[in-house]
């Protein structure tokens, strides 16, 4: 997997952050790419007022205590700039 930071494409004045997976490459879940961007943050209280998520919430996610709904997911990886895409695989 590689993954860049793209300064043109924006989110709100935002980088937004590409993850692409090569099919012979094993790749880092969107678990591990919300959970290495919440460590990255200034602040998880920050990050549970900007998003609306509960900070006892973001705590337990990051250290692994319990997951995330999938409409919180999508919350947490917006304010991230992280993107989800469907590649095609290719057969054979």
């Amino acid at each position: 997997m590689w993954e860049k930071r793209n300064p043109g494409l924006t989110d709100a004045g935002r980088a937004v952050r590409i993850a692409t997976m090569p099919a012979h490459k094993t790749h880092k879940t969107m678990t591990q790419l919300l959970r290495e961007s919440l460590a990255e943050a200034d602040s998880i209280r920050g990050v549970a007022k900007a998003t609306g998520l509960t900070h006892v919430s973001l705590v337990r996610f990051a250290n692994g205590e319990q997951s995330l709904r999938l409409d919180l997911a999508d919350k947490l990886a917006a304010h991230f700039g992280i993107e989800c895409r469907r590649v095609r695989r290719r057969e054979g």
